[in-house]
């Protein structure tokens, strides 16, 4: 495991997980498949925190990806970013800074307790804007 000592300067001045992602990802020269055969999250999935979709982890899919890319879990915690809005408030569903409808995506697991959990996440697929209710 890496601490964030030895790691290059390029990825701990990165501010976004999707940045964060990339750069370790590259520097263990893995390609996005390797990364999703050697974690067991689709292959979606991981393109969608790449291209900035998903701005935070689940502490299982953080668990993953730092073992995966040999770093301390912490080091992705450090640039993720979670919109604590509560969609059930949100009377629209545009694009504040687009003007376009967002999206809808749902996610569905189980947590420590084997209950389910269902995640809701309304995203731009312009820019990064995302409205997540869990």
């Amino acid at each position: 495991m890496k601490s964030k000592n030895s790691l290059p300067e390029s990825i701990l001045v990165t501010s976004t997980l999707a940045q964060r992602i990339q750069g370790l990802r590259s520097l263990n020269n893995f390609t996005v498949l390797d990364l999703a055969k050697l974690t067991k999250i689709p292959i979606k999935q991981i393109e969608d925190i790449e291209s900035g979709l998903d701005t935070w982890l689940s502490s299982v899919l953080r668990q993953k990806l730092a073992n995966a890319l040999k770093v301390e879990p912490n080091l992705l915690l450090e640039v993720e970013f979670k919109d604590y809005v509560d969609i059930k408030f949100v009377d629209y569903k545009i694009c504040p800074n687009c003007k376009i409808d967002l999206q809808l995506k749902t996610y569905e697991g189980f947590d420590f307790n084997n209950d389910v959990v269902q995640l809701q996440k309304f995203y731009c697929s312009k820019c990064p804007y995302v409205i997540t209710k869990d």
